[in-house]
């Protein structure tokens, strides 16, 4: 009897536990979904610079929803996320056939002719409904989110609970990982689907079943289906395969091969026109191939090999702060030492990528967001590794006093509560306190209308320049003109108030750019430099590319006022 109450405690304690990890995911899931969808709409109805890649995936999507030819004619990146944009706009412009009129970002829709992306205008940045880029970053925000509680699992798997809920909270506020999971671009995917390779490959060395074998392979695909690179991969499900080839059931040769044919099978499935159109993805592959390893990248040129390398490892350093950095580092230690297995199989992969893309001469950052997760992990192994050591070290002291060797072991708890508490408290804090950055030019509609309600019966000319999205100019309250910034003085003589930007050439920036140095420079010559309204500080203005984030605006009074 007394048995049969001693297992239905140790069971009943079990469940509590288990309900209780299950909840604390559940809760810092949902934080992390906050911090990433309340920032999704980010510059919306603009875009910019640090925004350069979303075009090449949203607009792609965009025109084969237009012309309905599956050929994305884009190869510089695979095309999973343009495929799977394309569902999502699909699902959207449903949504908005049936709305009418303009409220906030959604813009009504009659037919599909009336959405206008880059091939209808000329200017790469073209968005004539944003509400199309809203929810794919929305599915970019998604990806971002179920990440925590991926990289929860591999440290559950590898270490137990309390490494998976301490991996699961450094995630869920990792601030570099929030900004690119509010992005239309390949990188967090790309991440997303690395880590299922990982979480994939160490449940099939736990288990010995092929079916997580199969899935780390197709995860693999999906990976490559994102981004070239991450061919890469295909290590970390081969390395535990390696290591437990006595110990499966099944074939071996079997394994084998599908270990070299399933990757590649996904990859075609969901690219297929690197088959059907070989000679452009070959060109544009090709590309990407040479930019990366011999081209370069103006500014982001670096030198290959170590200081590439040290240079990658700096900028994580700057992006976690000196707490999480270095735990990293006695978790890594004290896995290979205690989980020799688990190490080879979750550092397979991020030492490889990282030795890979050191090697190449182009030096973005966003490339390693991918790192970041397994820095996540291996710091939370650290901290509990350390915790468990401070806790022996109590026992072996021998403290007898109760409340003094209570205090010791609560003292450690405190300082995580603290960490983890501030670090919640700063993501939060960058969006609760500032909000949802608004445009400068969102920003000068609203001062003119103001203006208007306090000075009735005037007119505003905009400066083409400016590109003000026609969601901001269908709430301008008064008159409208759009003009050329060239035609600037006939401007102040027909309107009360003229809205033009400071002007800057960008092929400094951007090798491909035309020079536009002396356009720019005579253009804000012909800015007369008195009788100023308003001038709202931002960044200058490039003619042939978007600002590098909201952009300098000047309010002129007309020669009527």
């Amino acid at each position: 009897m007394w048995c049969n109450n001693k297992i239905k405690s140790i069971i009943s304690s079990v469940e509590r536990r288990d309900t209780a990890f299950f909840w604390a995911m559940m809760v810092i899931t949902f934080y992390a979904f906050t911090v990433r969808i309340l920032g999704a709409s980010d510059g919306l109805p603009y875009l910019y610079w640090r925004h350069w890649d979303e075009p090449q995936i949203a607009s792609t999507a965009l025109r084969i929803l237009k012309t309905g030819d599956l050929n994305p004619h884009f190869f510089n990146y695979p095309s999973f996320m343009i495929y799977a944009c394309l569902v999502v706009d699909v699902l959207h412009y449903y949504f908005l056939m049936g709305r009418e009129g303009i409220d906030g970002l959604y813009i009504g829709l009659t037919n599909l002719d009336e959405i206008l992306i880059n091939i209808d205008t000329g200017w790469n940045w073209t968005i004539s409904h944003p509400s199309f880029y809203l929810w794919n970053r929305a599915l970019t925000v998604l990806m971002g989110t179920i990440s925590v509680p991926v990289v929860g699992l591999i440290a559950l798997r590898a270490y137990g609970k309390w490494v998976a809920i301490l991996a699961s909270l450094i995630m869920s506020g990792l601030a570099f990982h929030i900004y690119h999971s509010i992005r239309i671009t390949t990188d967090l995917p790309f991440s997303f689907f690395v880590l299922l390779v990982v979480l994939f490959s160490f449940r099939f060395h736990c288990t010995k079943e092929l079916k997580y074998l199969i899935l780390a392979l197709v995860c693999v695909g999906l990976a490559t289906a994102n981004k070239y690179n991450a061919v890469i991969s295909m290590v970390v499900p081969t390395i535990a395969f390696m290591i437990n080839i006595r110990k499966i059931t099944f074939s071996r040769p079997l394994g084998m091969l599908l270990i070299f044919i399933v990757p590649p099978v996904v990859f075609l499935c969901i690219n297929p026109y690197a088959v059907f159109d070989l000679r452009d993805f070959l060109m544009q592959s090709g590309y990407e191939v040479r930019h990366y390893m011999v081209a370069g990248h103006g500014a982001n040129t670096v030198e290959p090999g170590m200081k590439h390398f040290m240079l990658q490892l700096k900028r994580i350093a700057s992006n976690l702060d000196s707490f999480t950095y270095y735990y990293c580092f006695v978790g890594i230690l004290v896995t290979v030492w205690r989980y020799p297995y688990a190490a080879i199989i979750i550092l397979s992969f991020p030492l490889g990528y990282l030795v890979l893309m050191s090697q190449q001469c182009v030096g973005f950052h966003r490339n390693f967001i991918v790192i970041y997760p397994f820095f996540a992990i291996f710091a939370a192994a650290g901290i509990y590794f350390v915790l468990l050591f401070f806790q022996k070290l109590v026992l072996y002291l021998k403290i007898k006093k109760r409340l003094v060797r209570n205090l010791i072991y609560s003292l450690p708890i405190i300082m995580l509560v603290g960490y983890f508490g501030f670090l919640w408290y700063s993501s939060l804090y960058d969006l609760l306190s500032t909000g949802i950055p608004v445009d400068n030019r969102t920003f000068a509609i609203a001062y003119m209308n103001k203006m208007a309600k306090n000075r009735p019966g005037g007119s505003v000319g905009i400066a083409a320049e400016l590109r003000i999205h026609q969601t901001d100019l269908n709430k301008l309250k008064v008159p409208y003109e759009i003009f050329n910034h060239k035609d600037i003085h006939q401007a102040l003589d027909r309107f009360d108030y003229v809205l033009v930007g400071e002007y800057a050439d960008s092929s400094k920036d951007l090798p491909d750019s035309p020079n536009k140095a002396e356009e720019a420079k005579l253009l804000n010559a012909m800015t007369p430099k008195n009788n100023y309204a308003r001038v709202i500080s931002g960044n200058q203005v490039f003619l042939t590319c978007c600002p590098i984030e909201s952009p300098k605006i000047i309010v002129i009074k007309g020669r009527r006022r």
